[in-house]
């Protein structure tokens, strides 16, 4: 398990790549990675468990933001040196690729059952983890020849309920849908929009701002208890947020007009929207499921592209309700 580190690589990594650390909340869980095998590393002072981190078998992690994610990584040293440079490649999503490099020196710690492998101080790397569901895959760059031992942490970022009720928000129209669904709660009716896998919601807005979304799960009369479902959304056929829930029925909607259906309860959520005109399509990726879907914006960003040219789609800025897209 010996390596041979390219330190003029890794020391361009460190200028051109190297991640800032980002305070980060107090209070960590710790992340099994899949398919992976645990190798205990023990101290002075405790008995850790880490994965083994090889060129052939990359970690991988799953999380729902928004948070923060951790990984301590211990590397391997040669022998008889005291200290060494080592890379990482951070991967979110399979997309979003980034170099890590770190220094280390050594440590007396050992790898249980194999004590004569000779490992570096625990080095850290935190990075914010957006809003909703999300893959974390840590490899060793290409030129690398150590493994190393890699542990994850996560901590949920906590939403203050005060500051999200300071925003007025109003009801959104999306720019396409297939069917529309009148539901009411609590004697008061209200318009939702049916998505499933293969036809989802379209609706355009101009940020930047912050969508709101409130989805519920169709229950159909057999199904007993809570049931885990997904709401995706994606832009250009680039997945841009996965938010899972676990849906219940509702003790207070119901649907205006018969249905062989029974309702979900209300789960709501943010979609971050960068400055400019974007469309997203909203479904839910679970085949065989159905969700209905209601969009608000705050009242305060519906002046975004006023001054745009007329027809331009924008469900916010358009008084008249769409029509349905029957194709």
């Amino acid at each position: 398990m010996s390596l041979r580190v390219h330190i003029s690589a890794i020391l361009a990594l460190t200028v051109a790549f190297s991640l800032p650390l980002v305070a980060a909340p107090r209070k960590w869980t710790v992340v099994t990675p899949k398919s992976a095998q645990p190798v205990a590393i023990e101290s002075k002072k405790s008995k850790q468990e880490y994965f083994s981190l090889t060129e052939k078998t990359p970690l991988t992690v799953k999380v729902t933001g928004p948070g923060f994610i951790r990984f301590v990584t211990r590397t391997i040293l040669p022998a008889k040196k005291k200290e060494g440079i080592y890379g990482l490649v951070v991967l979110k999503d399979g997309q979003d690729r980034k170099l890590v490099s770190r220094t280390t020196t050594y440590s007396t710690s050992k790898v249980v059952g194999a004590p004569s492998v000779r490992l570096g101080k625990p080095k850290t790397v935190t990075l914010k983890v957006p809003a909703g569901e999300h893959e974390y895959q840590v490899a060793l760059p290409p030129d690398a020849k150590h493994d190393a031992f890699v542990r994850f942490k996560f901590s949920e970022k906590t939403v203050k309920k005060a500051s999200v009720s300071k925003v007025g928000y109003i009801a959104y129209l999306p720019r396409k849908f297939t069917e529309e669904v009148r539901i009411q709660v609590k004697e008061q009716e209200y318009i939702c929009y049916r998505a499933s896998a293969d036809k989802p919601v379209e609706v355009e807005v101009i940020g930047p701002t912050k969508l709101k979304v409130i989805s519920r799960l169709e229950f159909d009369h057999t199904m007993r208890g809570e049931k885990p479902y997904r709401v995706q959304i994606s832009e250009e056929s680039k997945i841009i947020q996965t938010s899972p829930f676990n849906g219940k029925i509702s003790g207070t909607a119901a649907y205006s007009a018969s249905s062989d259906k029974v309702l979900g309860r209300g789960d709501s959520f943010f979609l971050d929207v960068p400055a400019g005109k974007h469309r997203y399509l909203v479904n839910t990726p679970d085949k065989g499921s159905s969700i209905l879907l209601r969009f608000f914006c705050p009242q305060k960003d519906l002046g975004n592209g006023l001054k745009s040219p007329k027809g331009n789609g924008s469900a916010g800025l358009v008084p008249k309700r769409p029509k349905p897209d029957k194709g």
